[in-house]
């Protein structure tokens, strides 16, 4: 069940003349206390490319908001935006084998991720990038993450603007 706080916070802010960066950090909070985590990313697919734009950032300094990423993992592309389904690495060997990038998540601590596609009438828009120690990803925190992402469609349809 969705905490109501964090809805109500992503109303209000929604609401007054605010930017997406606002939405998401209320989002942010709600990730990491229902499912917790050491690095939180949340990208948009750039339509027409093979590339993402991250959106925001728990880690502005190593994954600051506005960069881009190529999308270079077959396996990744074919579970997350063809299956449209969530990838799930648990162990630091399933993270070298799906992210480039896997030595700079393992420099924050981070061993294990999970990435949610941000569905919308059946395309993906973006993702939401879930990073922590081994084995913390369970089913349960996996089914959390997702039931939270319907906070995530408002601002990211935003920033597509």
């Amino acid at each position: 069940m969705m905490p109501i706080p964090y809805l109500s916070a992503l109303t209000t802010t929604l609401s007054a003349r605010s930017n997406p960066k606002q939405a998401f950090d209320i989002i942010a909070q709600a990730f990491q206390a229902e499912v917790g985590y050491r690095l939180l990313t949340f990208t948009a697919i750039i339509a027409d490319s093979s590339s993402v734009k991250r959106l925001w950032s728990s880690h502005q300094d190593i994954y600051p908001a506005g960069g881009t990423k190529q999308l270079e993992n077959h396996e990744w592309g074919r579970v997350v935006l063809q299956e449209q389904r969530p990838i799930v690495c648990n162990e630091p060997a399933d993270l070298q084998r799906i992210f480039a990038d896997h030595v700079d998540i393992a420099n924050l601590g981070c061993s294990a991720g999970v990435n949610l596609p941000v569905v919308f009438q059946g395309d993906v828009l973006g993702t939401v990038n879930i990073f922590h120690k081994a084995q913390w990803f369970s089913q349960d925190k996996i089914d959390r993450g997702t039931d939270l992402m319907a906070l995530v469609y408002a601002p990211m349809l935003l920033s597509r603007q």
